[in-house]
């Protein structure tokens, strides 16, 4: 957690690295690496406002929805926000940014990497194109043909059918 009452005077850059283990919504979609790169730039507004930028890093294994190997899926995000304490809360202010709304002064900083992270995934989990994923005959093994003759007509019990039908 980040104390923002001490940065809304001045301003600073913060970077390194944040444990993942207590990400449990991360955990939940995928092997996540140990630990995430953080980068943070807090600016001081003339409002009393802390405008906050960063990029945030990570790895994720994942299952790949083309192949069914595991897949290692690089996860960044830029972001940018205002944050706003509750009390001083304005509607209509900064139209350009996203806003967060704090209340007791305290920035969740696990939980905002974690929220970058979850929404920097991708819809469909798949190999880059520099690795393309193995045939699906590799994977497993030569089709079998079903038990159906090659010069027999699947609907020939029908004709017979319809002939008992008849009678």
């Amino acid at each position: 957690m980040l104390e923002l009452a001490s940065y809304r005077n001045q301003s600073c850059t913060l970077s390194g690295q944040l444990p993942t283990e207590r990400m449990a919504r991360l955990r939940d979609i995928g092997t996540a690496a140990d630990e995430a790169a953080v980068s943070l730039t807090l600016t001081a507004e003339s409002r009393g406002d802390i405008e906050l930028s960063g990029r945030v890093e990570a790895g994720i294994g994942m299952t790949c929805q083309r192949c069914l190997d595991p897949v290692e899926v690089p996860l960044v995000s830029e972001f940018e926000f205002v944050i706003i304490d509750a009390a001083e809360a304005r509607a209509g202010d900064e139209e350009s940014a996203e806003v967060i709304v704090v209340d007791d002064g305290m920035l969740r900083l696990r939980e905002l990497v974690e929220d970058e992270l979850l929404l920097s995934l991708p819809v469909v989990a798949r190999h880059d194109v520099d690795t393309p994923c193995r045939p699906l005959s590799q994977q497993f093994g030569p089709g079998e043909e079903d038990a159906a003759p090659a010069g027999e007509n699947p609907f020939a019990v029908l004709k017979d059918l319809k002939r008992d039908r008849e009678d």
